[in-house]
C-alpha cells in the first residue's frame, strides 16, 4: 500500500511540472524591451559607429573647427558649421577668438587617435564632405554638443538637433557668448571684401594699351595716362563709348585730348 502511494505521488508531481503554465509572453517581451531602450536621460545617446568599407582612415590634422586634413586630403565635416579661424565671439562685452578656440578644442580631443571618414558629398570648392568618427564617436556630434559648432541645418537632416538643444541648455562653448552664425559671418566678410564697381581694378583688353579714354559729364573726350593723378579714379565704360588706347597719338587721332593733371 505504501509503495502504491509513493508511485502515485511521483506521477502526480511529474504531471504538475509538465503542465505548470509558462511565463506570459507579454511579460517576457516587456522586460526584454525595457532593457534594450536607451535611458530617458540620454535622448541623443552616442551611436556605436562602425567603420564602413572604403572609409578613409588615419591620423588627422585640424585645419579649423570643421575641417580636417587626412591622408593629404582636405575634408569638410558633414552636417556641422564651426566658427571660422578669424571669427570672434563676444563674452561679457569682450571679444574672444572662438574660431581659434574651436579648432584647438577639436585638436586636443582628437589627439593622436585614428580618424575614419566616409565621404557623403563634395562642396563647391571640391573638398570632400564626410561624416567622420574617432573611437566610435561621431566627431560632428561631439563638436555640436560641446558648443564648438552648430548644426548646419540646411544639410544635416536634423541629425544633430538634439545635440544642439543640449549645448544651448548648458551654455556650452560659443553658446555662452554672443555670436554670429558662421555662414552669416562668411557672407558678411565676402560683402566687405568684394570691390565695388567703382573701386575694382580695371584691366585693359589688350596688353600695353593702358591709356584710358574717358568721356566727362559735359561730353568731353579726355584721355589719362598711367601715373597721372586722375588715372586710378577713372573708370572705363565701353557701353558709353569710352575706350582704351595704346598710344597718345592714337587717342588724339580719335578725338580725345589729354587730361589737365
Amino acid at each position: 500500500m505504501l509503495t502504491v502511494l509513493l508511485v502515485a505521488g511521483g506521477a502526480f508531481g511529474a504531471t504538475w511540472l509538465v503542465t505548470s503554465p509558462p511565463e506570459p509572453a507579454a511579460a517576457r517581451s516587456t522586460v526584454q524591451g525595457h532593457a534594450a531602450q536607451p535611458s530617458a536621460a540620454e535622448p541623443d545617446a552616442v551611436e556605436s559607429a562602425v567603420i564602413q568599407p572604403g572609409a578613409l582612415t588615419g591620423r588627422a590634422s585640424v585645419i579649423d573647427g570643421d575641417t580636417l586634413e587626412l591622408a593629404g586630403r582636405r575634408i569638410r565635416l558633414w552636417g556641422v558649421d564651426a566658427p571660422e579661424s578669424r571669427q570672434t565671439c563676444t563674452q561679457a562685452g569682450e571679444p574672444w577668438r572662438c574660431g581659434q578656440q574651436a579648432a584647438n578644442a577639436l585638436d586636443a580631443w582628437l589627439g593622436a587617435r585614428p580618424v575614419a571618414c566616409v565621404e557623403i558629398d563634395k562642396d563647391q570648392d571640391g573638398r570632400s564632405v564626410s561624416r567622420c568618427t574617432v573611437g566610435g564617436e561621431d566627431i560632428g556630434r561631439w563638436l555640436v554638443i560641446n558648443g564648438w559648432a552648430i548644426e548646419y541645418a540646411d544639410y544635416s537632416d536634423g541629425r544633430y538637433a538634439a545635440a544642439q538643444r543640449q549645448a544651448e541648455r548648458t551654455h556650452a562653448g560659443i553658446h555662452n557668448s554672443v555670436f554670429t552664425e558662421p555662414a552669416q559671418w562668411r557672407r558678411e566678410q565676402r560683402s566687405r571684401s568684394a570691390p565695388s564697381p567703382r573701386t575694382a581694378p580695371q584691366e585693359p583688353p589688350q596688353s600695353g594699351c593702358t591709356i584710358k579714354g574717358n568721356i566727362s559729364r559735359k561730353g568731353e573726350r579726355i584721355y589719362h595716362l598711367p601715373g597721372w593723378s586722375s588715372y586710378a579714379a577713372t573708370r572705363i565704360d565701353t557701353a558709353r563709348g569710352e575706350q582704351w588706347f595704346c598710344s597718345e597719338t592714337e587717342a588724339a587721332a580719335a578725338g580725345w585730348r589729354a587730361a589737365r593733371d
